[in-house]
């Protein structure tokens, strides 16, 4: 299944006078994350609750995590992480600052604010899907060089590094997963050694 990222955003939402401030950050890490939630509780330290949710990692099994932040459990940072799920983000976190209005929403309006602000929030952004990449060793003649090049870039692969020894050139690439095995076909029709990077 491909894993998207986004960029930063911000959107607003109002539900019975509670205004309802959703942020998106992008993160590198946990401690990222922890970094980001620190700042804003600090920026928002009069807010009635910031609740969180994140998604850090590509793979399978990316590390989450989420905080209702005293209200009833489940009412907000789980519906926020579904959404994260939903749109399957990666390296990101929302957070929903929420300002109570004076009126009491219930489990189900607690429910439907959180996830209707992130959702509000995720249609503003531009998604970037995530495409699996590997790297390899070519080492190839000098006359072959610009060959090469030419069928990189036809396969959307960017060589990280070129060096030119007194017998051959040796190149480092990237390419989508996708595109390998035409990268090995070429190698192998031209005799190229290619290797995986280690």
């Amino acid at each position: 299944m491909t894993q998207y990222r986004a960029h930063d955003g911000h959107s607003e939402l109002e539900v019975k006078r509670s205004r309802f401030i959703a942020l998106g950050v992008v993160i590198a890490s946990k401690a990222d994350f922890e970094r980001h939630l620190s700042q804003l509780q600090q920026q928002h330290n009069k807010a009635s609750h910031v609740c969180w949710a994140f998604r850090c990692g590509t793979g399978n099994r990316p590390e989450e995590g989420y905080s209702d932040d005293g209200e009833p459990g489940g009412t907000a940072g789980m519906p926020m992480l579904n959404v994260l799920r939903h749109h399957n983000l990666v390296d990101y976190a929302v957070f929903v600052v929420r300002y109570f209005g004076g009126t009491k929403l219930g489990t189900g309006g607690l429910q439907r604010a959180y996830s209707g602000a992130v959702q509000q929030l995720i249609a503003s952004l531009s998604l970037s899907a995530i495409v699996p990449t590997t790297q390899h060793q070519i080492e190839l003649a000098f006359a072959q060089e610009s060959g090469l090049r030419r069928e990189l870039e036809s396969h959307q692969a960017q060589v990280l590094d070129c060096q030119y020894r007194p017998d051959k050139v040796v190149m480092q690439v990237e390419l989508p997963v996708h595109h390998e095995e035409a990268l090995t076909h070429y190698c192998q029709l031209h005799q190229m050694q290619l290797s995986s990077a280690a």
